[in-house]
């Protein structure tokens, strides 16, 4: 072979060499592009990524490690977050709604000094993390709570207990029904879905509460068992003389004019503790109370009177007053607020419709014990659930009439 072919062949297969490699350096350059493209989307580089130059591509891989990186960064963050704000912090299942006033501040600590976590809105409730209240002093006392995720402590004074699914129980259509049983047992009445008294598992959740008033469906009993209207459905309780007692509303007295002629007109039955309550002569609302007691000062005025916006020169409704009684009624030591009195509709001078009082601890479970029977200080005091609706819908005009104890 020639010195000039030979020269030629050598420069032929050097140049393929060449090119070989090129070929493998410029496809290893894009395959990483493509690779670093694809863990970075953004709609920012859709058009950089069609580019065919190689300086933009190599530009394109830096940024988009630097974006991997730093979102990678800010998720493992994210992700760490809620282990400090403890979001899966539980209740006990009950709840408290603030009533009253328009705001109270939770604190990070059962003290009046302690750091505020932020603000409740009048309306708003807040899960209990114990069921017993925390003692500052003798008048303020604190709930523990669960509070945007973290535990918090608010004041008694104006919070209420409420179920999980809100104010008030279900009550029945009052027109509809003549009889009725009273809850006569101190505390809780077990409420049944069949009229069967002996097996425990067919016992509602929710218990009828001392002093509860339920619709009676049918006056003949079953198995030892009434058959009533509670929360809205039929159920079943003990007959038993020491559980519960009939009762029936009170009429609105033919011979009293005013409260015939009343839009609304409350009768206090003060021999069977009840106050039944009348739109249009309809009646709308039947209720246990507590009316006064039997010595001179504690009686409860006997007479018809209208409920006005002002009497006296005083409102005819007060959302609460603070009363001066320690935990023996028996006992008054003036100056030492006590008790907190709400949803208070006024009769006739100091003598109003409202609820059972609280204790500064927020308890009333003395006081409650009571209803059913007089021994009041003059007022007429009611259950909880019905307080509230006597103080929203007892209107301005209404006929209040007590009948003798």
């Amino acid at each position: 072979m020639s010195k000039k072919r030979t020269t030629v062949l050598v420069a032929t297969i050097l140049l393929l060499v060449a090119g070989l490699t090129f070929n493998a350096f410029a496809g290893t350059a894009v395959k990483q592009a493509g690779v670093g493209l694809n863990f970075c989307l953004w709609p920012r580089t859709t058009t950089a990524a069609s580019s065919t130059t190689r300086t933009p591509t190599t530009t394109r891989i830096t940024t988009t490690t630097a974006a991997t990186t730093a979102r990678t960064t800010t998720a493992a963050t994210t992700t760490a977050a809620p282990t400090t704000t403890t979001p899966g912090l539980k209740g006990i299942d009950k709840f408290v709604v603030l009533r009253y006033v328009n705001s109270e501040t939770v604190r990070a600590s059962a003290n009046p000094g302690a750091a505020s976590l932020g603000s409740l809105a009048n309306g708003k409730q807040l899960e209990l993390m114990q069921a017993e209240t925390i003692k500052y002093n003798d008048y303020t006392w604190y709930f523990k709570v669960v509070y945007e995720g973290k535990t918090g402590y608010i004041r008694t004074r104006y919070m209420d207990e409420v179920r999980p699914d809100g104010y008030f129980a279900v009550q029945p259509d009052y027109s509809k029904y003549t009889d009725y049983v009273r809850v006569k047992v101190a505390g809780n009445l077990n409420v049944r879905t069949s009229a069967d008294l002996s097996s425990a598992t067919n016992i509602l959740a929710r218990r009828a509460e001392h002093g509860d008033v339920l619709a009676l469906k049918s006056a003949t009993q079953v198995n030892g068992c009434w058959q009533v209207e509670f929360d809205g459905r039929t159920a079943y309780v003990s007959a038993g003389t020491s559980y519960t007692e009939r009762i029936q509303p009170t009429a609105i007295p033919s011979g009293n004019t005013a409260a015939q002629n009343a839009s609304w007109a409350a009768i206090v039955n003060q021999k069977n503790q009840t106050v039944s309550v009348y739109r249009n002569k309809t009646l709308v609302r039947f209720m246990t109370c507590t009316t006064g007691g039997t010595t001179e000062d504690r009686l409860t005025p006997v007479g018809t009177y209208t409920h006005r916006l002002e009497m006296n020169g005083l409102p005819g409704k007060k959302s609460l007053f603070l009363s001066w009684h320690t935990n023996d009624p028996e006992k008054e030591i003036f100056g030492e607020e006590d008790l907190t009195v709400f949803d208070c509709v006024r009769i006739t001078g100091g003598v109003y419709f409202h609820r059972i009082p609280r204790q500064a601890n927020n308890s009333y479970d003395y006081y409650k014990a009571r209803l059913n029977a007089a021994g009041s200080h003059g007022c007429i005091r009611l259950p909880e659930v019905h307080s509230r609706w006597m103080y929203d819908n007892f209107a301005y005009g209404g006929v209040v009439v007590v009948q003798p104890l």
